[in-house]
């Protein structure tokens, strides 16, 4: 099967343009610089998605060039709300690539390896219920977006144990053994007919 024509498209919304400041250097008086001088320029450029170089023309003096990449692992996270059988995981998003990203979660049995849950969310925020498992949970966080895969955030954590159960052992009742006096049971009622 031969393929001729191949093409990857990116369509990329921007919802701020980016904006550019162009200066003199700060070593400069614009009052002393005279034609013919060497001036040197200072261009910022503030824009998401990031950029990854600068260039000047001669018209429109600076612009950059918009870099798309792979987002960056996730930082800051916190496990709380720790249950018997659940967990909330919270992180701090890393630098997005210039282009949205979602996170996602999984959840592994440390001891056993079997893969638990696998979540994910257009935050780094995860409500982790119906867990199972007396041993260390592990926990790996990472980010993707149309130009690959984030570094995975690892961590590790144990689920609230329940209460062991434990009955004591107790000797058996011994039961009494009782004589009844055959004798005195039939005198007592041969008394009482008598009378």
């Amino acid at each position: 099967m031969c393929v001729d024509n191949i093409t990857d498209k990116l369509r990329i919304i921007f919802t701020d343009l980016p904006v550019v400041t162009l200066n003199l250097g700060a070593n400069l008086d614009a009052d002393k610089v005279v034609e013919g001088s060497d001036i040197y320029l200072d261009c910022r450029v503030r824009a998401n998605p990031w950029y990854s170089n600068v260039h000047f023309t001669h018209n429109s003096l600076c612009g950059c060039t918009i870099c798309l990449e792979k987002p960056s692992a996730v930082r800051n996270c916190n496990i709380t709300n720790v249950t018997y059988d659940s967990l909330t995981l919270n992180c701090t998003p890393g630098h997005d690539g210039g282009v949205r990203q979602t996170f996602f979660l999984e959840v592994f049995d440390k001891t056993t390896g079997m893969l638990l849950r696998n979540i994910n969310n257009e935050e780094p925020l995860f409500e982790v219920p119906g867990l199972s498992t007396s041993g260390i949970l592990a926990l790996s966080i990472r980010s993707y977006n149309s130009k690959g895969l984030s570094e995975a955030f690892t961590l590790a954590c144990s689920l609230l144990q329940y209460p062991e159960r434990r009955t004591a052992m107790s000797p058996k009742p011994k039961l009494k053994e009782m004589k009844l006096d055959s004798t005195k049971s039939t005198e007592t009622e041969t008394h009482k007919k008598k009378h």
